[in-house]
């Protein structure tokens, strides 16, 4: 089953990157910090109201980092990885439903309110977090160079997708057209 333990691999380096690019965007700086806070305050969740809140997300994805760099606790990281990834989905939806357009400051600050596409982003990393979780029970395959590096251009492209969610989208969106003016004619001679 090394083809299991490549796939953990990956999704230690997805899980790893993608959480440790979140915590940087909060804490870099007095302002990115309190932009955070603020932003989790407006949210239309009362438990993330709390005076904690901010600092239990922060410590948490630091908590993963941590955690799934280390061969012996990648297990637990990317346990950590899946409640989160799982806690901040609810949070992400529930928001929405109740009608939030805030925008997302789940990688620093942004001016696109809410949407879907963020829920759909936390469940791609949710299901990377499960998935590693789950194949993190195999054992390192007979080349372990090989597996980790071909684990790690995996892990880290896919990290870039779900850091650069929305981004991606957009580009793929067909572009908006514009209505003719009502006395444009539709051939022009």
């Amino acid at each position: 089953m090394s083809w299991a333990y490549d796939v953990s691999l990956a999704c230690r380096f997805t899980v790893g990157t993608v959480f440790a690019a979140s915590f940087i965007t909060k804490v870099r700086g007095r302002a990115a910090w309190l932009s955070f806070q603020s932003w989790l305050g407006r949210l239309p969740l009362p438990y993330v109201r709390l005076r904690g809140t901010s600092v239990a997300v922060a410590v948490t994805e630091a908590v993963a980092v941590v955690l799934v760099i280390i061969p012996a606790t990648a297990t637990a990281g990317l346990a950590v990885g899946t409640v989160l990834s799982a806690t901040l989905t609810a949070g992400l939806y529930l928001s929405l439903i109740r009608g939030s357009k805030e925008p997302c400051h789940c990688f620093g600050s942004s001016l696109d309110p809410l949407s879907w596409q963020h829920v759909a982003r936390n469940v791609l990393l949710l299901t990377v977090a499960l998935a590693g979780t789950v194949c993190s029970i195999a054992k390192p395959a007979a080349n372990p160079a090989q597996a980790v590096a071909m684990a790690a251009f995996g892990g880290l492209a896919l990290a870039l997708c779900i850091i650069f969610f929305t981004d991606i989208t957009a580009l793929l969106r067909p572009p908006k057209t514009t209505a003719a003016a009502p006395h444009a004619h539709p051939n022009p001679r």
